[in-house]
């Protein structure tokens, strides 16, 4: 792996910065869709965890479809 890299940066100068800037983009791209599964897993797991609550205090359906249709203010 280390020789890889150090290849990478022998090459001529325009060269290596070009294949530094992509490696660093597919890196960040990398880590920006790890960041977005782990989101999308909290949302579902709190969506879960919300309604199994409501199901638990006995919530009936209408209610439980009133409380999660309603708007959110942000104050």
């Amino acid at each position: 792996m280390d020789a890889a890299f150090a290849n990478l940066l022998n090459l001529p100068v325009p060269f290596n910065m070009v294949v530094l800037i992509v490696a660093i983009s597919c890196g960040l791209g990398a880590i920006k869709s790890v960041a977005k599964q782990a989101r999308i897993y909290a949302d579902h797991e709190a969506d879960r965890r919300l309604k199994r609550d409501m199901i638990d205090i006995g919530l009936s359906a209408e209610e439980a479809e009133r409380i999660i249709r309603a708007p959110v203010s942000h104050s």
